[in-house]
C-alpha cells in the first residue's frame, strides 16, 4: 500500500490515509475529547494511523467550515448509522429589523 503524501492546503490528509476513530467518545469530558482528537489528527496527517483507529466508526462529523466552504454533501461512511456535514457561516444582514444589524447564517 503507498503511503500518502503530505497534508494538503489546510492540514487535511490526502485520500486513502483513513479516517480516525475516537472510542468512547461518549464518556469523555470535552477536554479529553479535544485531547485524543488532535491527537489522531496528528498521526493521521503523518501516515501513522494504526488498523484499530481507523475502523468500527458508527457515526462521522465532517467538518469544511474551517475552510470557507458554504455548503456540501457528505457521504456517509460503509457501516456508519449517521454523518453530520458542517459547513462555514456566513454574515447577512437581518430583514426586518429597524436598525442594520448582521447574524451568522448557514447557507
Amino acid at each position: 500500500m503507498e503511503q500518502p503524501g503530505p497534508p494538503r492546503p489546510g492540514g487535511l490528509p490526502r485520500a486513502g490515509t483513513g479516517r480516525p476513530v475516537i472510542r468512547g467518545a461518549d464518556d469523555l469530558s470535552l477536554a479529553e475529547l479535544n485531547a485524543r482528537a488532535r491527537e489522531l489528527a496528528e498521526k493521521a496527517r503523518a501516515g501513522k494511523l494504526a488498523p484499530d483507529e481507523m475502523s468500527g466508526s458508527t457515526f462521522t462529523i465532517s467538518n469544511m467550515g474551517m475552510l470557507d466552504v458554504e455548503n456540501f454533501t457528505a457521504i456517509i461512511n460503509t457501516g456508519e448509522a449517521a454523518i453530520l456535514a458542517v459547513s462555514s457561516t456566513i454574515r447577512k444582514p437581518l430583514s426586518g429589523t429597524r436598525r442594520s444589524s448582521f447574524a451568522p447564517s448557514s447557507s
